[in-house]
This record gives structure tokens, sequence and C-alpha cells, in this order.
């Protein structure tokens, strides 16, 4: 960034904040993000930088996904992926579509989410439009998610398997432990308890040896759900603990009047117990 400022190159400058912010966005360091993308956006709102405005407006919206907070993810895209593609800004166009299908799976919005993976894997084999390669995992966690949640466990494991394959070659540890999430929770699914545990032993390396809060609160789940359905409350509670205090972290590296703290602590996930962590006096407690 310093480089392109002194070169005077705007593109290379916008270009780089933008990969600034999803290392911070994956790194949990979401105030930093925040702030970062507030002043970006300023920047390219006043040099009617236009394909900045809307990737910044899309990483934005990301966060709220992360956040839990779905519906302002939606509706912080929604309008602006189809013009990203009519201005030929294949960069902003796939990650809004990517974050559709994203935040309409977090709504529980099925049909619209697959829409939305339809739609991307139209454009990349039907049209020939590349889609950047930091993409490709989330696209591919996505997908098995949605099958996994229509209960097709056979094209959930293909797209777990895929998601690995391509995670494994950098390696992109956030999203390779995410795989291993998934295919645990598909070997859950089938009661292949074995297979779980050895899926599971693998995502829990990687958390617990690289700086993945993304991807380290839903291995914790995912660990927390295979001990309980195994018959052993203690340690299930312990995954639960361990859960607990990566979103802690995630929680306090936003301000404090964010409205994004309100969204993940009130989001009805964690106040039910869909997810195994629970809300307590404002942070995050280890209770079901």
């Amino acid at each position: 960034m310093q480089v392109a400022q002194g070169l005077g190159d705007a593109y290379l400058f916008m270009v780089c904040q933008a990969v600034r912010a999803w290392a911070l966005l994956h790194i949990g360091a979401w105030g930093e993000m925040r702030r970062s993308l507030a002043a970006a956006l300023i920047t390219a709102e006043r040099n009617g930088t236009r394909q900045g405005i809307t990737s910044y407006r899309f990483e934005i919206a990301w966060l709220h996904a992360e956040a839990l907070d779905f519906e302002g993810a939606r509706s912080g895209c929604e309008q602006s992926v189809e013009s990203a593609l009519q201005e030929h800004d294949l960069f902003s166009y796939f990650l809004g579509q990517n974050l559709l299908a994203k935040a309409n799976l977090g709504l529980q919005d099925y049909p619209r989410a697959f829409e939305c993976f339809k739609e991307i894997t139209r454009k990349i084999e039907d049209e020939g439009l590349l889609m950047d390669s930091f993409f490709h995992p989330p696209f591919h966690q996505g997908l098995c998610e949605y099958r996994l949640a229509q209960g097709d466990l056979g094209q959930a494991q293909r797209e777990a398997t895929r998601l690995c394959e391509l995670a494994a070659l950098p390696p992109e540890r956030t999203y390779l432990a995410i795989g291993h999430s998934l295919h645990a929770q598909i070997a859950i699914a089938k009661r292949r308890w074995v297979e779980a545990q050895s899926q599971l032993a693998r995502a829990l390396e990687i958390v617990e040896g690289a700086e993945v809060p993304l991807a380290a609160w839903r291995v914790y789940a995912t660990a927390a759900e295979f001990h309980q359905r195994q018959g052993r409350p203690s340690e299930a509670e312990g995954y639960r603990c361990r859960g607990a205090e990566v979103i802690d972290a995630l929680l306090a590296s936003l301000d404090e009047k964010d409205p994004l703290r309100q969204s993940l602590l009130g989001h009805p996930l964690l106040k039910t117990g869909a997810l195994p962590l629970t809300v307590a006096g404002g942070h995050i407690s280890n209770g079901i």
C-alpha cells in the first residue's frame, strides 16, 4: 500500500486495501477491519472509484455475515451484484454472489442460496468467467453446507473433499480446518464415529496450531456435538468453553458501541443453543 501511494497508483492501493481487509476478517481483527474499510470507502467515494466502493461495501457486508447478521449482509449487497457484473467488475461480482449465498444459507432461505450457487457455476462453466482463487474455498464451503442442510450427504461429502483439496495447496488453514470439520459433521450424520473422530482430530490440530478464529469456533462446536452424542458431556462442555473464548475474542475486537456486537450476542442461534454456545450477561458463557 505504501508503494502504491508512492507511485500514485490508486488501483493497486484499492486492491491492497481489499486484500488486507480479507486478511483482517480471517484473523478476527474485526474492529481494525471495520475502521480500515470505513476510511477506504470514504476515499473511494471521494474519488468516484466505483469498483472500490462496491468491493468495500461487500466486504463490510461479509463481516456482518460472520457476526451472524445475515439479514444485514444480504441487504448490504443484494442490489449491487448485478451492477458489478454489468460494469465488468468480476472481483466484486463473485465476492457479492458468494456473500449472497452465505447470507441466504444463514437465513435458511435455501432456494435463494441454491440460485446463487447455480449462477456462480453457470458464469464459470458456461460463460468462461474467471473467479479469483481465494473465493473458491468459501464457495465450496457454502455449497457443502447447503447439501448438508438438504440431507444430501453424498454431495456434501464431495464438496467437503474439494474444499480440503483446494485449501491444502497453499495451505489455507481456515478453510482446511472448516473442511475437516464439515467432513466430521457428515460422518456424525452417518453415525460413522471413527471417521468423525479422525476428521475432528485433523481439524483440531489445525485450529490449535494457527490463528484461525473463523474456523476455530466452528470446529469446537462440532467437537462438542460429537462428544455429546458419544455420551461424554464433560468433554463436550470443555469444547463449548473453548468456542466461547474464541467468540469472546471476536467480540472484544469490535468497538463497544459497534452494533455487530449486539448482533452476535443477540442472535437466536446463540440464545436457543442451536449452536453449542449461549449468552449470559453480555458475554458468552459455557452452558447449553
